[in-house]
C-alpha cells in the first residue's frame, strides 16, 4: 500500500496520426505483402510470391509491347476495336489494378532495401 495522497491518473497518450508506411502496413495490401507481424519465413515466402507475380506481369507487358511493335513494323499502324463497353471497362480496371499492385510491390522493395537482416549482422561481424 502506498502512502501517496494523490490519486493515480492514467497517463495521457498523445494521438499520433499514422504515416504512409504505417497505413500501408495496416492495409490489406501491406498485410499481403508481408509487412505486418508474422514469422519471418512466412513473410519472406509471401513476398517472394508477390515478386514472382510482379515479374510475370512485367514479362506479359513486354510480350504485349513486342506484339504491338511487330504489328506496327508489318502494317505501319495498330488499330483495335472493342465494341463491348463492359469488356473495355474491365480491361481499363484490370490495367489500373495491375499498376496499383506494381506500385505497392515497388514501394515495398524500396523499403526492404534499407532493412538490415540478422544475417547481415553475422556477415559484418565476421569481417573484423
Amino acid at each position: 500500500m502506498g502512502t501517496d495522497s494523490k490519486p493515480s491518473l492514467p497517463e495521457r497518450q498523445e494521438s499520433v496520426t499514422p504515416g504512409i508506411g504505417e497505413r500501408l502496413r495496416n492495409s490489406y495490401l501491406g498485410r499481403f505483402l508481408g509487412m505486418g507481424t508474422g514469422s519471418p519465413l512466412r513473410r519472406r515466402l509471401r513476398f517472394a510470391v508477390v515478386v514472382v507475380i510482379s515479374q510475370l506481369l512485367l514479362i506479359a507487358l513486354a510480350i504485349a509491347w513486342l506484339i504491338f511493335m511487330i504489328i506496327i513494323a508489318v502494317n505501319g499502324s495498330v488499330y483495335f476495336i472493342e465494341r463491348n463497353p463492359l469488356v473495355r471497362w474491365l480491361e481499363v480496371t484490370a490495367a489500373i489494378l495491375i499498376i496499383l499492385f506494381a506500385i505497392g510491390v515497388f514501394i515495398t522493395q524500396l523499403k526492404r532495401l534499407g532493412e538490415r537482416r540478422r544475417d547481415d549482422d553475422r556477415r559484418d561481424g565476421g569481417r573484423g
